[in-house]
């Protein structure tokens, strides 16, 4: 019981669940790309500024990335997997909101308002979203998917939204 409370205390922030959120609610710049091919991305979004090449040690798989300025979207099998936010030029689309880099957080708080409300001052401020559509199954067994909107402490602006699966 002690552990568990420890272990509680190292997160920076408090996971709520939010009804309504799935993968399919966000749009990547305005278009479903979650799950596409490279090619398929490029003619919804536009060809990226550079092609990197990874390693995903953990899932044992090659991994490319596409960097839309200080934005990069991973790949892995050939499908869309993940993306990291950092920059204005590149956007999020739920519902009719746009969320980019430097709005304030508090866009966040209407349409998700259990995971605002969890955000947290310890460690880096975040809202984090499990997306509903999470436990789906991967090669490998159950996925889940998180959107994580990092948030600088001074401003109180995103700074950073990373879409991500474990």
């Amino acid at each position: 019981m002690k552990n568990t409370f420890f272990l509680l205390l190292l997160f920076p922030f408090i996971l709520q669940a939010q009804q309504g959120a799935n993968r399919e609610s966000f749009k990547f710049n305005g278009q479903s790309i979650i799950g596409d091919t490279k090619e398929q991305v490029i003619t919804a979004i536009g060809k990226p500024d550079k092609v990197s090449k990874d390693f995903n040690e953990m899932d044992d798989v090659a991994v490319d990335k596409f960097h839309y300025g200080g934005s990069i979207l991973w790949f892995e099998r050939g499908r869309l997997v993940s993306w990291t936010i950092k920059d204005e030029r590149v956007f999020l689309v739920y519902n009719d909101l746009t969320i980019k880099v430097g709005e304030p957080a508090k866009i966040l708080e209407k349409p998700f308002p259990k995971a605002y409300e969890g955000q947290n001052s310890s460690g880096r401020l975040s809202v984090r979203l499990q997306l509903s559509s999470s436990v789906i199954t991967g090669e490998e067994g159950l996925i889940d998917e998180f959107i994580n909107f990092y948030i600088d402490p001074v401003s109180l602006n995103i700074e950073e939204i990373i879409l991500s699966s474990y």
